[in-house]
C-alpha cells in the first residue's frame, strides 16, 4: 500500500509541475497566451496559402495596372501628339475612293475600335480595382502576414499551429489553479 502511495503521490507531483509552476507564473503564461491568440485572431486569416495567394495578386495587379498604364500612354501621347492620332493622320492621307479608299475606311473603324479599348483600359486604370488604396490595403495585408508567420517558423500553417497552441495552453491555465488546490490538498492527505 505505501508503494501504491508513493507511486501516486510521484503521479501527482508530476501533474502539479506540468501546470506551470506557482500561481504567477501560470498567470504570466496565460497572459501570453491569450496576447498570442488574440494577435492571430485579430489577422483573421482565411488559409495557409493567404499570403502566397495576396502576394501573387499583387503581382498580378501591378504588371497589369504598369502595362495597361503604358498603352493608355502610348496611345495618349508621343511627343505631343498621341500615337493614334498620328496614326490616323497618315491613313486620312490615303485615297478615298477604289481600294485603297476601301482599305482607309476599313483602318478608320479599326482605330475608332482601338480608341474605344483603349478608352476602357483607362477607364480599367483609373478603376478601384487598381486604386492605389487597394495596392496599399494589398502591401498592408501582406506585412502583416508575415510579420505573424516570421514569428511562427515561416510559414501561415506554423500561425494556425501557434493560434491552435495558444488557445489549449489557455483552456489548460484557466483551470489549472482549481486542478494546482485539487492536487495540493490530495497530496497532503
Amino acid at each position: 500500500k505505501l508503494m501504491s502511495l508513493r507511486h501516486e503521490r510521484n503521479e501527482l507531483l508530476a501533474l502539479q509541475s506540468s501546470l506551470g509552476g506557482n500561481a504567477r507564473e501560470r498567470e504570466r503564461q496565460l497572459d501570453f497566451a491569450r496576447f498570442e491568440a488574440a494577435e492571430i485572431e485579430s489577422a483573421k486569416i482565411l488559409s495557409p496559402r493567404e499570403l502566397e495567394d495576396t502576394l501573387e495578386e499583387l503581382v498580378v495587379l501591378t504588371e497589369l495596372r504598369d502595362q495597361a498604364a503604358n498603352v493608355v500612354h502610348l496611345a495618349a501621347e508621343v511627343d505631343g501628339e498621341g500615337s493614334l492620332d498620328l496614326f490616323a493622320g497618315v491613313v486620312s492621307g490615303l485615297p478615298q475612293s477604289g481600294q485603297l479608299g476601301e482599305a482607309r475606311r476599313r483602318l478608320l473603324d479599326l482605330l475608332a475600335s482601338i480608341r474605344d479599348e483603349v478608352r476602357d483600359l483607362g477607364n480599367l486604370v483609373d478603376s478601384d480595382r487598381l486604386d492605389e488604396s487597394f495596392f496599399h490595403q494589398l502591401e498592408n495585408r501582406v506585412d502583416v502576414l508575415r510579420n505573424l508567420a516570421r514569428k511562427h517558423g515561416g510559414t501561415l500553417q506554423g500561425v494556425l499551429d501557434a493560434y491552435e497552441q495558444a488557445r489549449a495552453m489557455i483552456a489548460t491555465l484557466e483551470d489549472a489553479d482549481g486542478t494546482a488546490r485539487d492536487i495540493e490538498v490530495r497530496i497532503t492527505n
